[in-house]
């Protein structure tokens, strides 16, 4: 007579071979790796991501694009997901895609988007890539 406990057991061995043992676990390893393949571009992407982290800093505290021939130009963003430059005369909207900041302005109603480097914080300088050029900003 059987235990009790043991009653929801099968009769025959779980692996019917060291070989199917093998088997079995080599299908969970291959599972782990492709779902490995597939979370961890997510979690590169998240919000969270060191991308998001520079375009923090850039949106809560303000930037400088240093222009040459029109000197250094101040960029002020509000909560709101506005922004003002050369003393109020540029005025526009910003908002953050991925990796990106994308704007519009008053000059350029037609969204354009900036992949922002990763790791940058107050006081920072670095040539950012826009479709009119290199242009360098520095982070209040």
């Amino acid at each position: 007579m059987r235990n009790a406990s043991l009653a929801n057991l099968p009769d025959r061995p779980l692996f019917s071979s060291p070989r199917q043992k093998t088997k079995t676990v080599w299908n969970i390893f291959h599972a782990a790796v492709i779902v490995g393949a597939i979370a961890l571009p997510l979690v590169v992407l998240a919000p969270g991501a060191a991308h998001a982290d520079t375009l923090k800093e850039v949106t809560t505290k303000g930037s400088v694009l240093v222009l040459e021939g029109f000197g250094d130009i101040d960029v002020v963003y509000t909560p709101d997901g506005k922004f003002t430059a050369m003393d109020g005369q540029v005025k526009g909207t910003w908002r953050i895609v991925g990796e990106t900041l994308c704007t519009t302005t008053n000059f350029q109603p037609v969204e354009t988007c900036a992949l922002y480097p990763r790791d940058k914080k107050s006081g920072d300088t670095f040539d950012l890539v826009t479709d009119q050029g290199v242009v360098q900003i520095r982070i209040k």
